[in-house]
């Protein structure tokens, strides 16, 4: 079944170029369409988090969560709890005309993705990049060190300890390219990898937060 689709209604200016994007208040009109009765909100946590250079900090994540809201007055019902957090998001400064302006914008880009990670909506195209001139195929070159040691860091973080293991991951991230190990990489295979091994480990994290909070309410 495909994801309901958020259409993407506002633009904004980056430079010499402008892109559209779905607004918060476009998603939550989308959500309310189809899930209605229900109340939303947005927290933002500090949880161990994976790094592009492969280290795990402490990091600011958005967060939603969702209660049904009984039909009639509109009130919610104080019995009925809310969901567990879902759609975690970092929360990114980016753009603006000043540090607040920026941390605002990295805000509401969090929330809306946050939401639509949990409610599994989709805006209109893949992605909120501006519309930049089509360029030539990139040509592959030979992986960086730095590319080696994030990938090596990361299946540290990952715990991988022997060949076969980092063999199957290359296969998974590669679709069955035979890798055995990082040097064999050229650039665009290891910027694919390492987006792979951060994926894991972004969900190894959220496993993590949520047997945290378990044996806390045990």
């Amino acid at each position: 079944m495909a994801a309901p689709i958020v259409e993407k209604s506002k633009t904004a200016n980056a430079g010499r170029f402008s892109y559209n994007y779905a607004s918060l208040a476009d998603t939550l009109r989308v959500v309310h369409e189809l899930f209605d009765p229900i109340e939303i909100k947005n927290d933002q946590i500090v949880m161990d988090w994976p790094w592009e250079d492969g280290s795990v900090r402490p990091t600011l994540v958005m967060v939603t969560q969702w209660r049904h809201v009984p039909e009639g007055d509109g009130r919610p019902d104080p019995n009925e709890g809310w969901s567990e957090p879902s759609g975690h998001v970092r929360v990114r400064s980016a753009g603006g005309n000043s540090p607040a302006q920026a941390d605002g914008i990295g805000i509401s880009y969090a929330k809306r993705y946050s939401i639509q990670l949990t409610f599994g909506i989709a805006a209109d195209d893949t992605d909120e990049m501006p519309n930049v001139p089509q360029q030539q195929e990139r040509q592959p070159k030979p992986s960086t060190t730095q590319q080696s040691q994030s990938i090596n860091a990361l299946f540290h973080s990952l715990g991988v300890t022997d060949r076969l293991q980092a063999c199957t991951l290359y296969l998974a991230a590669l679709a069955g390219q035979p890798i055995e190990k990082a040097s064999d990489l050229n650039d665009i295979q290891a910027e694919t990898v390492i987006k792979y091994l951060t994926k894991q480990m972004n969900a190894i994290a959220q496993q993590r937060a949520q047997a945290a909070k378990e044996g806390q309410q045990q």
